[in-house]
């Protein structure tokens, strides 16, 4: 007859979870950065742009993405940031003298280059 305690699963050890962790990490920054000839280059958002910044949009994915390609932000499109709201709040943008405010969820589904004050 099979005992109960048989039956049980192993439970993790600290240094189990630790490694877990780490080789999560390592996945999530593999898919958010590609290698291209040997260099690191990492794929920005518009939410990781520094305020003052000028900055060319690439592309603009997610549910929101029709709606904000009618405000102006299409691939090729210059934006400016004009101010970031702290504690998480929204950026402000200037798209050729249309200002307006985005939610940082929504700025991290538009990819950009760029970015000189």
């Amino acid at each position: 007859m099979m005992n109960h305690q048989d039956t049980k699963t192993p439970r993790m050890t600290r240094e189990d979870r630790f490694h877990a962790a780490e080789a999560a990490s390592r996945i999530a920054e593999e898919k958010n950065s590609s290698s291209c000839l040997g260099a690191l280059v990492v794929k920005r958002t518009l939410a990781d742009v520094p305020v003052g910044s000028r900055v060319v949009v690439e592309s603009v994915n997610g549910p929101m993405g029709a709606r904000l390609g009618e405000m102006g932000l299409i691939a090729g499109a210059e934006v400016e940031i004009v101010q970031a709201i702290p504690l998480g709040g929204p950026l402000v943008l200037d798209r050729q003298g249309f200002v307006f405010a985005l939610r940082r969820r929504d700025a991290c589904e538009v990819r950009v280059r760029g970015g000189t004050p």
